[in-house]
This record gives structure tokens, C-alpha cells and sequence, in this order.
């Protein structure tokens, strides 16, 4: 008698599978960093929006100040958009360092 294996039912990928999906998501995050870079680095436009994002959003406006009340729900959209701008920023800069 046959035994089962419990994880044939699961649906994994084997890892020939794997490894090939691994290689069309990583030619998608390629494209994606080429594009940003693209956008936000190539262009005089793009270059100076998105300095003037870094400066105003990363640098000059803390998500948190010490004394005054702040909403979580505030707090996590602050962040967020820092979060966004620190991405487009550091994107372009592994674009340009080739990694």
C-alpha cells in the first residue's frame, strides 16, 4: 500500500518551478527598478520631484513629534508616504550602482 505525503496536497511547486518563477519576478522587479529610474532619474522633472519629495516628506517632516497628540491612523499614513518616497529614492540609487 501506498503511503500519501500530506504536502502533495497543498499544491507546491517542485523546485524546477520555483526556480523559473523566481526568474520571470525578479525580470518583472528589474523592469520595474529600470522604469522608476527611468522616470525619476532621467528626467530634469522627475530628478527635481523627486529631490523635492525626499526634502520635504524624508528630511524636513518627522512622522512623530514629541509632545504633540497624534492619531494612529495618521501616523501610519505619514510613514506610508515615506516609506514610498525612501523606495523611488533608493531605487534609482541601486539603478545607478548597477546592483
Amino acid at each position: 500500500m501506498e503511503t500519501q505525503n500530506p504536502f502533495d496536497a497543498l499544491g507546491l511547486q517542485n523546485l524546477e518551478d520555483a526556480a523559473k518563477q523566481k526568474a520571470i519576478d525578479e525580470e518583472k522587479y528589474n523592469k520595474r527598478d529600470y522604469l522608476i529610474h527611468r522616470v525619476f532619474a532621467q528626467t530634469e522633472a522627475g530628478a527635481e520631484l523627486l529631490q523635492t519629495w525626499v526634502d520635504n516628506v524624508i528630511i524636513m517632516k518627522p512622522v512623530v513629534v514629541k509632545g504633540e497628540s497624534h492619531d494612529p491612523y495618521d501616523i501610519g499614513i505619514a510613514q506610508g508616504l515615506q516609506d514610498f518616497v525612501r523606495g523611488l529614492y533608493l531605487t534609482c540609487k541601486k539603478v545607478e550602482e548597477g546592483k
